[in-house]
């Protein structure tokens, strides 16, 4: 049988990081280095797909590694957090690791991953609250942020709940009670946010 060369993945460029505030520059760079992993998995794969099967391997069963996300964010834009979060939303090949801060916008982007592939390391913070509006100008203008706001705040909440396991009373006296609510990995834990302090 002539020598065969499978071409694998870099596992080197299958790490990705959110690293700083969360806007539109974050976003764009995230969603570059996605695509381009997701490209080269289709194309090597595709490449690879006739030598495997000469090999008598079940191609269906051929997995590539998984991508690793780490997360150190003290949070951002929502318009640009919901954008990473509706990229990894469904997906289960991306693992994320939590370190130092996982704060606002970045806590629900990290509920985007699928929920046995979240992690923490020991000292991680967390930080939840209300979205914030930044109203001025016109009445009128005013009051159709505010209205923005109130959907965007809606989208947010379903999200908490749905993706983890924060009781609506917690989460609401959160946002009642709280301008910044801190929690540590063990809570994130108990919440379901994480799946494991590693």
């Amino acid at each position: 049988m002539a020598n065969l060369e499978i071409e694998l993945p870099d596992i080197s460029k299958r790490t990705l990081y959110i690293t700083d505030v969360i806007d539109n520059v974050t976003t764009r760079e995230f969603t570059e280095k996605l695509n381009e992993i997701d490209f080269e998995d289709y194309y090597m794969t595709k490449s690879n797909i006739s030598k495997i099967s000469s090999l008598g391997i079940d191609v269906d069963n051929i997995q590539t590694p998984p991508i690793k996300v780490f997360l150190n964010s003290p949070g951002g834009y929502i318009y640009d957090a919901l954008a990473i979060y509706d990229m990894v939303h469904k997906r289960n090949d991306i693992i994320c690791m939590c370190s130092g801060k996982v704060m606002s916008a970045a806590t629900f982007i990290l509920l985007g991953f699928d929920e046995g592939l979240r992690f923490a390391t020991e000292n991680t913070t967390f930080m939840i609250h209300q979205p914030s509006s930044m109203t001025f100008g016109r009445l009128k203008d005013m009051e159709e942020d505010v209205e923005e706001t109130k959907r965007l705040h809606k989208i947010i909440t379903n999200i908490y709940l749905k993706n983890s396991k924060i009781p609506k009373d917690v989460l609401d006296k959160i946002y009642k009670e709280k301008k910044d609510y801190y929690f540590t990995a063990k809570e994130a834990l108990k919440w379901g946010m994480i799946k494991k302090i590693i």
